[in-house]
């Protein structure tokens, strides 16, 4: 009876022993629901990936449990085996959980899916049940360090608290991570997950509820504590267009070469500055082009992996995805087509124009009226003035008029006098308001080019600025627009619709009749230095081609790219990028007071007088060559008419006298 008893005092203990080990795994499985339910709801995440080595009951249990918190679950135990992972699209979130106390976990960093597993919208949580007090997990730096999980990256590091003096604590949370690969881990508290039993809420039914929830430390309220890079240096590209004329960012003397990569490497700069890093520069002419899959310029650069940023912003393209990632956008790059109105005399003739075309019928029937009531009087009236005044005489007193010049005849007769005085006063009232008028339309511009198809149609030759965007736009891109401007206005000029000095194409427009298509920034920095006022007033601008807005590019899944958004779209909001912007670019030249200056008069503006003076004057010397010619046929005819008769008369004698002598 007693070995009885004491195999069932074993068998009894023995059960025990076993219900002992399954309550403990039973309130492992409780407290890792809770961490996971509490932080991944804390990280909005829905998705979640799990890493344990949980038995097959436990990981249905597990489930069981997460599905009805609507988590969508994907359970991985055979790390040994070849994983993959489901990438995580960009406007998604997923969470993965790893149980570190398993056999050979590190191998799921080891396989060809995970080298970009670390991004800022993959959340990861090692889970540690050890409850041993080591602080900022000294012994488990030594594993972790070898994860690249960069600035970019969301891990956590879940370590079980136990401690007398603070029951309420379940977990501590620690957030690690790299600067980069060959630094060493950095890892400082990130909050604490409170147990079921601490907090009770009153509900609007004065119910009593339990919940559990996570306090964050105060400086983890933001990620702002990943924003001190310690001093690293990373290769950047900078892209100078006039490299012969280039000195250094900040020379004073050249500002106006090279504009807009200075404008925004003051961004960057302040960018690198706030962030606590530093760049090692590699400089290029070009910022390269996609060739058949391969770029050339700075972007061959980001696709060889030799840099890793640029120093300044560039334009965002959709075909440099394949080179870079865009971050925060910086300024926008404004290349308008400016020129200056040309003057009425080259688009019409100004010496029609100050009078309305109901004016000149009246003006052509007042000289008809004046040329038949003068007529009339000399060949019907008055007699005695045909003596004196013929119809040619007439024509010439009235157009005289005219134009307000005197006559030479002598007009005897009272009503003669009168049609004078009265045709004189009525062509001076005209001629005083097409002189002001005259006047007023030389020193006016035409205002006549509004938009892009006015100034195809114009006399204004067109150049462009030499820029690589310009070229790509003009001569790849099938944009009709911009093909037409083209063939129409550029081809035609061969290599001088290209200009490289935008101060060269600026004097141009100052002057000629010529249209150019440049960087605002150079230009209004040229017309500042070199304009008049007068001459500001003239300027006008169309805009033809839009470019997109320009980023601090850098390399494709780059750890950095987070903070370098963060910290552009900050320079935004506290208007530093408007301090830059102010400094750089300056503002269109303001036309004070509207204020033209006096004009000059050239040969284009009088160029239609000019071509009637040389009509006339051929005209005259072809009316005199004929009258030349007719006088000397006729002089001609009368010699000859004069020898045919004395011939005639020589004959006639010589006959008479022969009759006579046989007589």
């Amino acid at each position: 009876m007693r070995f009885d008893c004491s195999i069932f005092v074993l068998v009894a203990f023995g059960y025990t022993a076993i219900g002992s080990s399954q309550q403990q795994q039973d309130a492992f499985i409780a407290k890792y629901l809770d961490l996971v339910n509490v932080y991944f709801d804390h990280r909005h995440v829905s998705i979640l990936t799990q890493f344990t080595c949980f038995s097959m009951s436990q990981r249905a249990y597990v489930s069981a449990k997460l599905s009805a918190k609507s988590f969508q679950l994907r359970h991985i135990t055979h790390f040994n085996s070849i994983l993959r992972l489901i990438d995580t699209p960009r406007h998604t979130t997923q969470g993965f959980v790893v149980d570190i106390s398993c056999d050979n976990f590190l191998t799921i960093f080891t396989q060809e899916d995970f080298k970009i597993i670390f991004k800022n919208n993959n959340f990861w949580l090692f889970v540690d049940f050890e409850d041993d007090q080591i602080d900022l997990l000294t012994d488990r730096q030594n594993w972790l360090t070898t994860l690249d999980m960069l600035p970019i990256s969301e891990a956590m590091f879940a370590k079980r608290f136990r401690n007398i003096s603070d029951p309420a604590i379940d977990w501590i949370l620690f957030d690690i991570y790299k600067i980069a690969p060959h630094f060493p881990l950095e890892v400082s508290i990130y909050g604490h997950v409170f147990n079921k039993n601490t907090i009770i809420n009153v509900n609007a039914d004065n119910k009593m509820t339990k919940t559990q929830w996570i306090q964050v430390t105060d400086k983890f309220t933001s990620k702002s504590n990943r924003d001190d890079l310690m001093g690293l240096q990373l290769k950047c590209g900078l892209v100078i267009a006039y490299p012969e004329r280039y000195t250094y960012l900040e020379d004073p003397k050249v500002e106006n070469v090279d504009i807009f990569t200075k404008g925004t490497a003051s961004v960057a700069a302040n960018m690198r500055e706030n962030l606590n890093m530093s760049c090692d520069i590699i400089q290029m002419d070009s910022y390269g082009w996609n060739i058949n899959g391969t770029f050339n310029g700075v972007m061959g650069l980001f696709q060889q992996k030799r840099i890793q940023m640029l120093s300044h912003a560039t334009i965002m393209r959709e075909d440099r995805l394949a080179a870079v990632e865009f971050t925060g956008e910086v300024f926008v790059i404004e290349t308008p087509i400016i020129f200056r109105q040309p003057p009425l005399s080259t688009i019409s003739n100004i010496f029609v124009l100050p009078l309305d075309t109901q004016v000149w019928r009246c003006c052509f029937v007042i000289m008809i009226i004046s040329i038949i009531v003068m007529y009339t009087q000399f060949a019907c009236v008055h007699a005695s003035l045909r003596a004196r005044m013929s119809t040619y005489d007439v024509v010439t007193f009235v157009w005289g008029a005219v134009c307000q010049q005197g006559t030479h005849l002598v007009i005897s007769t009272t009503s003669g006098r009168f049609v004078m005085i009265t045709t004189f006063l009525a062509t001076l009232a005209i001629f005083t308001s097409y002189s002001a008028s005259i006047v007023a339309l030389l020193q006016s511009p035409s205002h006549l080019i509004r938009d892009i198809n006015d100034l195809l149609n114009s006399p204004l030759k067109m150049a462009l600025q030499e820029a690589g965007y310009n070229r790509y736009n003009y001569l790849v891109e099938n944009i009709t627009l911009l093909q037409t401007v083209y063939e129409k206005k550029i081809k035609p000029e061969g290599d001088k619709g290209w200009i490289y000095d935008p101060f060269v194409g600026v004097e141009k427009i100052r002057t000629q009749l010529f249209a150019f298509q440049v960087e605002a920034a150079s230009a209004y920095k040229a017309v500042a230095q070199t304009y008049t006022e007068s001459e500001k007033c003239s300027l006008s601008e169309i805009h033809v081609l839009r470019l997109a807005v320009t980023t601090v590019t850098v390399e494709r899944n780059s750890p950095y790219k987070e903070l370098v958004k963060r910290r552009l779209r900050w320079q935004r909001e506290n208007g530093l990028m408007n301090k830059y912007k102010r400094r750089w670019f300056p503002k269109k030249p303001i036309c004070e007071g509207g204020a033209r200056g006096f004009m000059t008069v050239g040969l284009q503006e009088v160029k239609p007088a000019l071509y009637l003076l040389l009509i006339g004057t051929s005209l005259s010397l072809a009316f005199l060559l004929l009258e030349i010619v007719i006088y000397y046929l006729i002089r001609f005819n009368k010699k000859k008419i004069k020898k045919v008769h004395r011939t005639s008369e020589t004959i006639i004698k010589k006959y008479w006298t022969d009759v006579q002598n046989k007589h």
